[in-house]
């Protein structure tokens, strides 16, 4: 599909023409280019946390996520996440819930880049096969995170243009994801301090 990105670059207003593998959730990864031009968007988001799902809340531990448009741009954030579920999982799909609440008039395609091939497949491939299940997995147990994973699924259907997730390598060098993983590391670490204080 071909694809035209407008730059979040608030100093930069050129939209550039790019070809790219895109992720579509029924017919999986494609490359073949489409005749028409779509408008997309690009962000990237990063969850900070502890990996384990088993993990107990600590406040020394906590989860954050970071989520970056673009250089200078306004929509760029760093929260931490609330509750007791303080995971790096729960945190990516947190970010993943933020920028589709933030972008419901948004029309054109969204792109949603993370390091996370958990969050890119649960809200992918995966959910088709969840969803036709009823939500539970192949032992018949109940899918971790469906409460986080069916808002997501609520919100993509209310934007204005397609939703597409794509999984970037975590050392991967480019300034979205760089940034996004400094952000995401900001409160993480500003709570870090707190308890040592």
């Amino acid at each position: 599909m071909r694809c035209v990105r407008l730059s979040h670059n608030v100093n930069d207003n050129t939209a550039v023409n790019r070809t790219h593998t895109s992720y579509s959730l029924l017919q999986g990864p494609s490359t073949q280019l489409d005749t028409a031009a779509i408008t997309c968007h690009v962000v990237y988001v990063h969850g900070s946390g502890p990996s384990s799902d088993d993990t107990i809340f600590d406040a020394s531990t906590g989860a954050s996520f970071g989520v970056y448009w673009g250089k200078g741009d306004p929509r760029n954030t760093s929260q931490s996440v609330q509750g007791s579920n303080q995971t790096q999982h729960i945190a990516t799909l947190e970010a993943i819930i933020h920028v589709l609440s933030t972008s419901q008039r948004l029309e054109g395609r969204l792109e949603i880049h993370t390091a996370s091939q958990y969050a890119v497949r649960a809200c992918s491939t995966w959910r088709l096969v969840w969803i036709k299940n009823g939500w539970k997995t192949a032992r018949n147990d109940p899918v971790k995170h469906q409460d986080s994973l069916k808002k997501i699924l609520e919100l993509e259907h209310h934007r204005l243009g397609p939703t597409i997730y794509k999984h970037i390598s975590g050392s991967d060098a480019a300034e979205g994801r760089v940034e996004a993983a400094k952000l995401a590391a900001s409160p993480f670490q500003t709570r870090r301090q707190g308890t040592r204080g």
